[in-house]
């Protein structure tokens, strides 16, 4: 994504909205920590309720995480780092959101140049959009040539073909949502790597890949 698609207006909402959720999520942290306690162990429901509200509020966090490197300068930080860490980290954030969910792994150790902050903030906020809705999330990485890939597999209900056609738009557009936002920042941020976006739809199916450059292969940057 180039700096004229994240004017400098997105970016002052990016920081308000920011703080104001964050400030939001504090309070709502402090109220159900204490209505767990106080409520009688019978009142199993009410704690339920409150348990997946808590759930629904990290969730956000996880996508405020993202919104911040939206509105971060266009400069990054590029440096050798580890893909398959990385995804295994948010992997292990997805699980905690979506305890239920089937998720399959298959990744390994493959060092890439990254920016070291945007690469775990882009791929937990991709999972945890991806995650919303699914049935079944694969997630795998492999190496290609100079490049290693990674592969973010996603079956699911509920998603209208006019919304998997949104994912393809680039951001921002009038149909926002977490995986809109998800995209957006790798679009962002890859190209400053010498990496690749691509995203397929069919039917109810959603599949994002991304490549970033291998740290032991020529660099495409130079």
């Amino acid at each position: 994504m180039s700096d004229s698609h994240c004017s400098p207006e997105l970016q002052h909402l990016a920081r308000i909205l920011r703080h104001e959720i964050a400030d939001l999520l504090q309070g709502l942290y402090s109220v159900t920590a204490i209505l767990q306690v106080r409520l009688p162990a019978a009142m199993s429901l009410e704690k339920q309720l409150l348990a997946n509200l808590k759930t629904r509020a990290e969730e956000v966090r996880v996508h405020l995480d993202g919104l911040a490197q939206l509105a971060a300068p266009a400069q990054v930080d590029r440096r050798e780092q580890n893909l398959g860490e990385a995804l295994r980290v948010a992997v292990q954030r997805t699980q905690r959101l979506y305890p239920t969910l089937p998720l399959t792994v298959a990744v390994s150790c493959q060092s890439v140049w990254a920016d070291p902050v945007r690469l775990l903030a882009t791929t937990s906020s991709l999972l945890a959009a991806m995650a919303e809705g699914a049935t079944l999330l694969h997630v795998e990485n492999e190496v290609r040539g100079e490049y290693a890939w990674a592969r973010v597999h996603r079956l699911g209900s509920g998603a209208t073909p006019q919304q998997l056609e949104w994912v393809q738009r680039p951001f921002p557009n009038a149909h926002f949502s977490p995986l809109a936002l998800s995209l957006a920042l790798l679009r962002q941020w890859l190209p400053l790597m010498g990496g690749e976006l691509q995203v397929n739809t069919q039917d109810i199916d959603i599949e994002v890949c991304f490549s970033l450059p291998l740290a032991d292969s020529n660099d495409p940057l130079k």
